[in-house]
């Protein structure tokens, strides 16, 4: 049974979500303001097998709640007193391979006298900020009515997609006839901004009249990131250079070693080396990238484009490339990247920041890497973490070729929030 308050719009959903054998769903869609929420009231009975495969998948495209007596039991997950039950490995299961939808009990308080948490309650994750979970035990039952409560003003908004360029159905030969025309009328500048802003309207017009595109849509991506006011605010902190709640004393050693720093960038800039010299077609052609398209960022190239307007006239992206380097100046637009924060498994209110910088910026330093790689010679053998053919397996093995079987302390650090 769901009671519903009379001034609250509602309505029944009529065919609800099949959840397995013997379960019984009452589902509710709310209608608060401009915003539509779904809530799902499910009884697991004891002989009952569940299937929430299809109502899970729901609550992570979907603002979705979903609460009732589901009789799971499981030890690790739910801390329950007595063993593992095919319901509650199911919960296991589906929690690991559903990461948008999260558990809000508090698995320390038991929702039933006798302990055990058998009513469970699921939401979006973009919920799980907004939404309190807590249990009433003065009411007398079995089991502990369950409290829930949402600030309904600050419904996530997931932003509109906006179109992409459907790449498997470009057409390269009229890309790179356009960017060839492109490039025959075009005359450079000395800005390193504009010729940057200039190539990336290029492409990008060039690409509106040879790529045709398409919505994506919620199933193109399943697990769509959120945000709200926290990653706002995490991205805030991220930016700011000083932080005016540190001690006065930290805030001066930063001011005095950012000084040192930039001393030491100035005086190697001022030092003649055989790096300086200017980038070569050559070099260009080589740190252009052949595996499969990722993720594009704020401009929305991509990688393929990049690789056909070298197949046509790499001068123009060459020159940017030599400009920047001549002048020691990066556009300003290529310092810029799309922060996109993806909630942790263990953790869902902490958060992984993955940066997408242009595609343009990344083949520059590509090249960059190349020439100091060469410059500095091979790095030392104990550094394993992002150098090409080295791993994880390598560090272990050089550890265990240390310990050779003998007894040892070994004591590893791990720096939370790094970087």
């Amino acid at each position: 049974m769901t009671i519903l308050k009379r001034n609250l719009t509602s309505q029944k959903i009529d065919s609800p979500i099949a959840c397995g054998d013997q379960i019984e769903l009452l589902g509710v869609q709310l209608f608060i303001g401009n915003k539509t929420m779904s809530l799902y009231n499910i009884y697991k009975p004891h002989t009952g097998t569940p299937d929430l495969g299809e109502v899970f998948t729901e609550a992570e495209e979907e603002d979705t709640i979903i609460a009732g007596d589901f009789n799971a039991h499981h030890p690790i997950l739910l801390e329950s007193p007595r063993p593992a039950n095919a319901t509650g490995r199911h919960v296991a299961e589906i929690l690991s391979q559903y990461t948008g939808v999260t558990l809000l009990n508090n698995t320390k308080e038991p929702t039933y006298t006798h302990g055990g948490r058998l009513d469970l309650t699921f939401a979006c994750t973009a919920l799980v900020d907004y939404l309190t979970w807590d249990i009433n035990s003065g009411i007398t039952s079995d089991h502990y009515p369950v409290t829930i409560t949402l600030q309904t003003p600050v419904f996530h908004q997931v932003a509109a997609q906006e179109p992409c360029w459907r790449l498997d159905k470009a057409n390269w030969t009229l890309f790179k006839a356009k960017i060839e025309e492109w490039e025959d009328s075009y005359e450079p500048t000395d800005d390193v901004n504009q010729l940057e802003r200039d190539l990336t309207k290029a492409m990008q017009d060039t690409a509106n009249a040879s790529i045709p595109k398409y919505y994506p849509g919620k199933s193109a991506r399943k697990d769509w990131w959120y945000y709200n006011d926290r990653i706002k605010e995490c991205n805030h902190k991220a930016c700011r250079t000083y932080s005016s709640s540190l001690p006065a004393s930290i805030t001066v050693k930063q001011q005095e070693k950012q000084s040192e720093s930039q001393q030491r960038v100035d005086q190697a800039y001022a030092q003649a080396d055989d790096t300086d010299r200017d980038f070569t077609l050559q070099e260009l052609k080589a740190s252009m990238k052949r595996s499969k398209d990722t993720a594009p960022a704020h401009d929305h190239l991509t990688y393929s484009m990049v690789a056909y307007i070298g197949m046509a006239d790499e001068g123009s992206l060459l020159q940017i490339i030599n400009t920047s380097w001549q002048q020691g100046q990066l556009p300003d637009m290529w310092k810029k990247a799309d922060i996109i924060p993806i909630s942790k498994c263990s953790d869902p209110t902490s958060h992984r920041p993955v940066s997408f910088f242009s595609v343009l910026c990344k083949t520059y330093e590509r090249q960059e890497l190349t020439r100091l790689r060469c410059k500095l010679g091979i790095p030392h053998e104990n550094f394993h973490g992002f150098i090409k053919g080295r791993s994880i397996q390598h560090s272990i093995a050089t550890l265990l070729s240390l310990v050779h079987g003998n007894n040892a302390v070994i004591v590893f650090l791990d720096l939370e929030k790094a970087f």
